[in-house]
């Protein structure tokens, strides 16, 4: 892709990684694949943060 900088590729990758996504897979993805796994990632945590999903945990802990 023209104009796009290694920090840019390497920060894609980090967040690939941070997804579980190994680079063999990340370097095989098409962009709508990227941008669809990248949607999806946004919504989730639009919805619920992780400070809030750790309280609900507290609050309502599973029964064992």
């Amino acid at each position: 892709m023209s104009g796009v900088g290694d920090d840019h590729w390497g920060a894609m990758l980090r967040q690939a990684l941070g997804m579980g996504i190994v680079p063999s897979v990340f370097w095989g993805l098409s962009v709508r694949e990227w941008r669809m796994l990248n949607a999806g990632a946004r919504a989730v945590e639009a919805c619920l943060s992780r400070t809030a999903l750790d309280e609900m945990m507290e609050r309502w802990p599973d029964a064992g």
